[in-house]
């Protein structure tokens, strides 16, 4: 068979069909799939789960966004928050990463085509060191995220028992760094418990931070020590989303202030630590210590863009990514400029580089026009226009935060905003890919120039 899997007699057959962008997307699809399967077992909730909030939870999960249409804490068993906390570590690590530290860690050696598969998913050109990488990549998110559950587990300790503590310490600590947004507090929204625990936000926040800035870019960091002896593609990371950080933190500082029904009421440290969390939590994480529904309309429409813009490259974030965003502004100013090549660092910006970068751009704007209008056509009798569009990015960019109106959207809507994840942690540009037969043939024919008008 041509496009066949296998061929008759054991041997392997044609791989043509499964290139390494459909394998990317078969991967979280199969897990999204058998864990909402998982979550559907009697012993997996307390009173019993739907198919459609099974399936919305194990993607919300495995896509790391962090929507939720149920509350967790209530509904699931410890067998149940089990099944979560593995969809989010493997959703956010991905199943190619973990599978390939695994091979390594037996001993057992790559094939081209793997190889091939890894160098795709781990963004990494060299082809030689992808196994020790994706080894480094699970030895180092384990790492981090034991140091934030040994953390959460000493604040949590003064509310619960160890036992518990210990529990919610890793749960949290694996849904922070891996940018899930799933939590497992009892009683409250998110941690509202904890808008006056500073030492939570803060222990949150850097994992949410560490987590989103990109495993190559953390493990650069680690290696260099340095700024200067950074890759480009790093400081660039840094940069940007230093920018974002402050500056988001900034804006919930001046239009929150004096706000009561935010952070109006605390002090200033703890007004601080909350415009600090938010301001992370927005950048795909998803945790917040308020209602995010009384935000100010200047704090609404920030958050929205900052969710929109999303974590960086190689992440456990969503997004259209910090570095497609400074390529886009870089290209931008340079186009204004009437300079003929885009220049970052005296090395030029490819064509492929801009080109992917307006793509993603572009694409991500589509979709989520897309998303609004069938959203609208669900609910927009039920919720307003702000609410909807919140919800929307908010899927795609794989964030997780919502303005309270998740559990109460309609079927068509749940369905929607499921497509909307995957699409968002898979990313529309690799779908699209997945779902196009490239054919590696030259064009002989050479065809005129013509501009039109703009």
């Amino acid at each position: 068979m041509k496009y066949g899997f296998v061929k008759i007699g054991g041997k392997p057959g044609s791989t043509g069909f499964l290139n390494q962008t459909r394998i990317i997307v078969l991967s979280f699809l199969v897990v999204i799939l058998v864990g909402a399967a998982l979550l559907m077992l009697p012993f997996s909730s307390v009173n019993g789960i739907n198919f459609i909030d099974a399936l919305f939870i194990a993607t919300s999960a495995t896509c790391v966004t962090g929507l939720s249409t149920v509350d967790l804490a209530g509904t699931f068993t410890s067998f149940g928050h089990v099944v979560v906390l593995l969809l989010i570590q493997i959703g956010g690590l991905g199943f190619m990463t973990l599978a390939s530290a695994t091979f390594v860690m037996l001993g057992r050696r790559f094939s081209l085509r793997e190889r091939l598969n890894m160098r795709d998913y781990l963004s990494e050109n060299d082809m030689s060191v992808l196994g020790r990488l994706a080894l480094n990549i699970v030895r180092l998110s384990f790492l981090i995220e034991g140091v934030g559950a040994v953390l959460l587990t000493v604040a949590f300790s003064f509310d619960f028992s160890f036992g518990r503590a210990l529990w919610y310490g890793v749960f949290h600590s694996v849904s922070a760094f891996c940018n899930a947004g799933l939590d497992i507090v009892p009683y409250k929204e998110s941690f509202e418990p904890y808008i006056s625990d500073p030492f939570v936000l803060i222990v949150l926040s850097l994992l949410i931070i560490i987590g989103g800035l990109g495993f190559i870019v953390v493990g650069d960091i680690v290696s260099t020590r340095r700024f200067k002896k950074l890759r480009m593609d790093s400081k660039i990371v840094l940069i940007v989303s230093g920018a974002l950080l402050l500056f988001g933190t900034a804006i919930y500082m001046i239009c929150e202030y004096n706000n009561e029904a935010t952070i109006g009421g605390l002090s200033f440290g703890d007004k601080l630590a909350n415009a600090f969390f938010l301001s992370a939590s927005t950048r795909t994480a998803g945790f917040a210590s308020f209602p995010l529904g009384e935000l100010s309309p200047v704090s609404r429409s920030v958050t929205i863009m900052l969710m929109f813009i999303g974590a960086s490259p190689g992440s456990t974030g969503g997004g259209i990514k910090t570095t497609t965003l400074f390529v886009l502004l870089v290209w931008i100013a340079a186009h204004v400029r009437q300079k003929r090549s885009t220049v970052i660092g005296m090395r030029k910006v490819g064509n492929n580089v801009r080109s992917k970068a307006a793509t993603i751009f572009v694409l991500a704007i589509v979709t989520l026009t897309v998303t609004q209008t069938l959203l609208l056509a669900f609910d927009g009798g039920n919720f307003t226009y702000e609410q909807l569009l919140f919800e929307a990015v908010s899927a795609y960019a794989t964030v997780g935060l919502s303005m309270g109106i998740t559990g109460l959207l309609s079927l068509g809507s749940k369905i929607i905003i499921i497509l909307v994840m995957f699409m968002g942690r898979v990313g529309t540009y690799t779908l699209l890919m997945a779902a196009t037969r490239r054919k590696k043939t030259q064009e002989r024919i050479q065809y005129q120039e013509f501009n039109i008008m703009m």
